[in-house]
């Protein structure tokens, strides 16, 4: 029951995130996909995310194609396409934008998304402020669009935003959700960059293990999901994954491949660069 629950509880965690603001980042303290695409002669950057499906064998799920901005080149443009095998929602594609500040942090993105009849149904907005390069406060504008397929299509807006405190700690810094209490991030960092972040919510805490070359590069990243309720024998129980990095010969992300709890291939993300 108690593997069950952290299955589906970890399963709607990384689906949450497959598509989301994060979905290609791979972020660190000061870097991402994104930041190392903006600092490359690269102008287009195409990602095919490829599952491993029971029925299907390996299927590309969605597309993504990220370009530099033409006119302001702190924003970078993306468009998903998503595929027959994508099932988390009726989607047939997104069109949004990352926007940089001058310190090189992504504070503004935007993501509107299309359903398998070429209607708008959601258009996100997301504003960040950071505080010693962690979000200290995160505005989140909803617009949803209702009376799909009448004349007149109106609109519902939605808005929300979650404040951080952020507090030093011996090993680095903590970063209280002050929206909903005992919930909390604690990022270890060591050489100014993270290599340790344990998220704790009710019930559950998440820790994420950082592993980088000798380049500096992120090269692995190790997700251990535990439920703080003991079993019988005392012991706890919990799930560990892996993302696996890949680069080129010029730091340019080739691959990403994330491992269940089995060892098993679950996703591969595969980038090419024009």
């Amino acid at each position: 029951m108690i593997k069950a629950l952290l299955t589906l509880l970890f399963a709607q965690c990384f689906l949450s995130f497959s598509q989301e603001f994060e979905s290609d980042l791979y972020a660190t303290l000061k870097s991402s996909t994104l930041h190392i695409f903006m600092k490359s002669d690269k102008s287009k950057m195409t990602i095919s995310t490829l599952r491993n499906s029971d029925k299907h064998g390996i299927v590309e799920e969605t597309k993504s194609t990220y370009r530099k901005g033409k006119i302001n080149p702190l924003k970078i443009n993306f468009n998903i396409q998503y595929s027959e095998f994508y099932v988390v929602e009726n989607r047939k594609k997104s069109l949004g934008k990352y926007e940089f500040n001058e310190e090189n942090k992504i504070y503004r993105y935007e993501r509107s998304d299309f359903d398998n009849r070429n209607q708008r149904i959601f258009t996100f907005y997301h504003y960040f402020v950071f505080e010693e390069n962690i979000i200290a406060r995160e505005n989140i504008r909803t617009k949803e669009y209702i009376g799909q397929g009448s004349v007149e299509l109106d609109t519902v807006v939605y808005k929300d935003s979650v404040l951080y405190a952020i507090k030093p700690l011996q090993k680095g810094l903590d970063q209280e959700n002050l929206s909903d209490p005992g919930v909390h991030t604690e990022h270890e960092i060591v050489n100014g960059e993270v290599v340790k972040k344990t998220n704790f919510f009710f019930g559950f805490n998440e820790v994420i293990e950082y592993t980088y070359d000798s380049k500096g590069h992120l090269v692995k990243i190790e997700n251990t999901l535990t439920n703080e309720e003991k079993e019988p024998d005392g012991s706890l129980k919990s799930i560990k994954t892996r993302t696996e990095l890949r680069y080129s010969i010029d730091g340019l992300m080739t691959e990403a491949i994330f491992y269940d709890e089995n060892n098993i291939m679950l996703e591969r993300k595969v980038f090419t660069y024009k």
